[in-house]
């Protein structure tokens, strides 16, 4: 028995299965508490102007972490950034780092006047580093103060050379590694400005400039949301906008034009402004420039000029203007500076104008250009009550001005407690809000590689991306509360790195600690897919088959810059979603009984992102027999106040679209919730700006209903169009459907109104349901459209069409120039494991032991014998 024994321990296969489990044992428990987390980092402004180079040159980390004030030769230095405070960031970040982690604070809103000046003075050392590190800001957290704590920790140990050997083997080591190249690739982000005019009675007219600068310029690009300092100013332009567009109609021309500009590149000297300057002719007539800089903070509204406003010249009036308009007269105060040509830059926007010899001031609340808060990466909300009274004086000062009003009019008016104001221009806060919302919510940094240019209507990243082309992978990823805890190092030549899901997983060492590593698990080069496009077709038919023919229409397909985040559930979603609705209503009155004297047609095309290349596909199969008598194209449904009528030539009077018009504004809870806005179609452009054009190029009659009152509109295609408005989706479409109701049976409208005073509708079967409506709705976002995957949502409209007892027909749409690609979705991974010198002393501690136990087990007798000689 006992040489049994002794041969089975000499069998290699046993050696092998305990030098497999050993180490599997010891290491189980640390297996047992792994658990995962994710968190976002953001590099150090990096940039090049006038032959100076600026900020980090590297995004490359690849070091052990420690803490300040040891040893941190080929380290990333994990840093709080008090730590930083009053240090000689020259000295700290030395040319032996690795690289640099500075930790803010979770909550900037909780930070003291001190500690917020004392950040001030860190950015603003910052801002003018030049390093050859990586440089990364990370927002607090839990886990990230664990990590830190564990570093700190760790870091008070032996620095002499024994000590140091001892803890690469043994220490609480956490190993930082980025996905990155070391030298981030210049970005191609293009500048430009956006000009919009509002025209008075005559071109020739003085000129009001409003002007804006929308760029940020903060330390860290990626945490740049400069709510106040700019954006601020972007979302009160915008509202002036809103509120003054109003009194330009073809009825009221008042006697001065208005221009509103967003300017870029002002951390350059402002250079956007200097451009729009040598764009400007004597015939532009610029009476004043009016540039707004911060409008959402502070207690006092002051007019930065450069001479002080003769009397009576338009500065003064302004002044005094704002004076009255304000709670208190002492609210506005002018201050005087003169232009310093000697400095680098120009401390305010409209010093440039000043150097041309154009009129121009500045309001803000900074009382001093040298205000460090004007550019921190703290400034991240506003006061909506501080911006909108603001907001509101300047409103009401140039209304007066503008129209002549007189002020003591409105002063006496002020006593009685009544507002002074013209009819339609009033200032609202939910729209500012929503305005400082969307601004806040999109960087607006060059690095970005977004054209902000676009932004009049406040989305505009997604329009630049969609047009670049990049062999770098560039992915998105929703905000949670997990994902603000992921120590991320993963970065591109972008500054922010691109959002990914982290998986983290933590795995402790039961004896000595921890090392950190990051790994990608994505292929390199994402395979072509063999989706194909179709359009999905279904008709009514009436009682003839030659009668004329209503088609309703609606693109399915998405065309965001991230396909796998594409809801757009108003942009495209509510198109679909009423279609359905419209199908579901008008196929109760088309029975064996019932035959209607018009035909209808409901067509669901794809291929809008490729110049509408479904609608061309879905016309080519047009014949005479087809007998079309109006396309009514559905973009977009479920927001908005107003139903536009997208046109390429105005409505004849009687002609069905006038019809239409008519029966809309009748049908919509007020007659200007629905409006006709004229656009010629621009043949030379690359793509068509509405689907209706297509079918107008070929001479068909075709409008589109939305509520975008611009094909501009960059909230056409965007990835934060996830939801709609239930409400405003079905009061639209039950407005449409009573309309063509109304056209289809020729009823009299009259007589539909009277019913609808008695609470009675016209025909009975035919209503709108909104309960079916959100069905509708939440079935289209919930699943994927894109091109990539839009062989399955045709399927899905096919079969649900079938569900509703019709008969739909899919139609082949042939993109023989286009190919996609399967991966709109990834995952990198990151692990915790041990120290690597930990490993090696494990294996070589484990290989010891099994050579004593084989040794052991070879001599058995020898030592048997000997024992029995004891």
């Amino acid at each position: 028995m006992q040489d049994d024994w002794l041969d089975a321990l000499r069998n290699v296969l046993i050696f092998a299965s305990i030098f497999a489990l050993l180490p599997s044992t010891i290491l189980a428990e640390g297996d047992r508490l792994a658990h995962e987390v994710s968190f976002s980092a953001y590099r150090l402004r990096q940039y090049d102007f006038a032959g100076h180079q600026y900020g980090s040159r590297s995004a490359r980390v690849s070091w052990n972490a420690v803490s300040i004030g040891n040893d941190v030769l080929r380290k990333s230095l994990l840093v709080n950034w008090k730590d930083l405070v009053g240090q000689d960031l020259s000295t700290e970040l030395q040319a032996a780092i690795g690289a640099v982690v500075i930790v803010l604070p979770k909550n900037t809103s909780a930070l003291t006047e001190v500690e917020k000046d004392s950040f001030y003075k860190l950015e603003q050392q910052l801002s003018a580093l030049k390093t050859d590190q990586a440089v990364y800001f990370i927002h607090e957290s839990d886990e990230i103060t664990r990590i830190l704590s564990y570093v700190s920790g760790y870091d008070k140990k032996d620095t002499s050379f024994t000590g140091q050997l001892y803890s690469s083997f043994f220490g609480n080591n956490f190993v930082l590694t980025s996905q990155s190249s070391a030298v981030p690739a210049v970005s191609k982000a293009s500048q430009a400005n956006v000009i919009t005019t509002l025209s008075g009675s005559d071109s020739k007219a003085p000129t009001l400039v409003f002007l804006a600068h929308y760029d940020t310029a903060t330390v860290a690009p990626g945490l740049a949301k400069s709510a106040d300092s700019t954006g601020s100013s972007v979302a009160a332009l915008l509202e002036l906008y809103s509120v003054f567009r109003n009194f330009y109609t073809p009825s009221s021309r008042p006697r001065f034009n208005m221009r509103f500009v967003f300017t870029c590149a002002a951390q350059f000297n402002y250079q956007g402004a200097r451009q729009y300057i040598d764009s400007l002719t004597e015939r532009d007539n610029i009476r004043l420039v009016t540039c707004l800089d911060a409008l959402g903070e502070g207690e006092k509204l002051y007019m930065q000029v450069s001479k002080i406003p003769k009397e009576d010249s338009i500065g003064d009036v302004l002044f005094k203007l704002l004076s009255k308009n304000l709670p208190s007269e002492s609210d506005v105060e002018i201050v005087h500076k003169k232009i310093n040509l000697g400095a680098d830059s120009l401390s305010w926007e409209h010093e440039i104008f000043n150097v041309k010899k154009r009129p121009a001031l500045t309001l803000t609340h900074f009382q001093s250009h040298l205000d460090l808060a004007r550019n921190t990466v703290l400034d991240d909300q506003v006061s909506i009550d501080t911006l909108y009274t603001n907001t509101k004086a300047i409103a009401k000062s140039f209304t007066n001005l503008i129209f002549g009003l007189d002020q003591s009019l409105c002063d006496d008016a002020a006593k009685d407690g009544v507002e002074c104001a013209i009819t339609g221009g009033e200032v609202r806060k939910e729209r500012l809000q929503h305005y400082i919302d969307a601004v806040t919510n999109r960087p607006r940094h060059p690095e970005a590689s977004t054209d902000f240019a676009n932004f009049l209507s406040f989305y505009k990243l997604e329009q630049q991306l969609s047009a670049l082309k990049t062999d770098q992978a560039v992915y998105f990823t929703h905000e949670t509360d997990e994902i603000t805890r992921i120590l991320s190092y993963v970065s591109g030549y972008v500054t922010k790195n691109t959002k990914s899901t982290v998986s983290v997983k933590q795995q402790p060492c039961p004896f000595f600690g921890n090392n950190f590593f990051l790994t990608s698990q994505s292929g390199a080069i994402p395979a072509v897919s063999n989706a194909s496009q179709a359009n999905v077709i279904v008709s009514l038919i009436g009682s003839d088959s030659k009668a004329p023919t209503l088609v309703f229409l609606a693109h399915y397909d998405t065309a965001t810059v991230a396909p796998g985040l594409a809801k757009s559930a108003d942009s495209a979603g509510s198109g679909v979603a009423a279609l359905l609705e419209l199908y579901s209503v008008f196929r109760n009155f088309y029975t064996s009984s019932s035959r209607p004297r018009y035909n209808l047609r409901f067509v669901f095309t794809s291929a809008s992102q490729f110049n509408y290349l479904g609608a061309w596909q879905y016309i080519e199969s047009l014949t005479e027999n087809d007998n079309i008598h109006l396309v009514t194209c559905l973009d977009a449904l479920g927001l908005g106040e107003k139903l536009y009528m997208q046109v390429s030539s105005v409505p004849m009077e009687y002609a069905v679209d006038d019809v239409l018009f008519k029966l809309l504004s009748k049908n919509m809870p007020s007659e200007s919730d629905v409006e006709i806005v004229h656009k010629k179609i621009h043949l030379a452009a690359d793509s068509l700006d509405w689907e209706q054009e297509m079918f107008n190029v070929r001479e068909y009659q075709s409008v589109t209903l939305t509520h975008f009152r611009s094909h501009l509109d960059p909230a056409r295609n965007t990835v934060l169009d996830d939801q709609v408005n239930i409400d405003t989706l079905y009061t639209n479409t039950k407005a449409i459907a009573k309309s063509f109701t109304t056209l289809i049976f020729g009823l009299d409208q009259n007589f539909c109104d009277d019913a609808a005073e008695d609470g009675v509708e016209c025909i009975t079967g035919g209503e709108v349901r909104k309960e079916r409506l959100q069905h509708y709705i939440d079935a289209v976002t919930s699943r994927p459209r894109h091109p990539e995957a839009s062989t399955d949502f045709a399927n899905f409209l096919v079969r649900t069409l079938e569900q509703l007892k019709g008969e739909p027909k899919l139609q082949d749409v042939k993109l023989s120039d286009a190919a996609f690609y399967t991966v709109t979705e990834d995952t990198l991974i990151a692990h915790f494991t041990m120290p690597t010198g930990f490993e090696l002393l494990l294996g070589g501690l484990i290989a010891g032991y099994l050579f004593v136990v084989y040794l052991f087990s070879v001599n058995m007798e020898e030592i048997a014998h000997g024992f029995a000689k004891l």
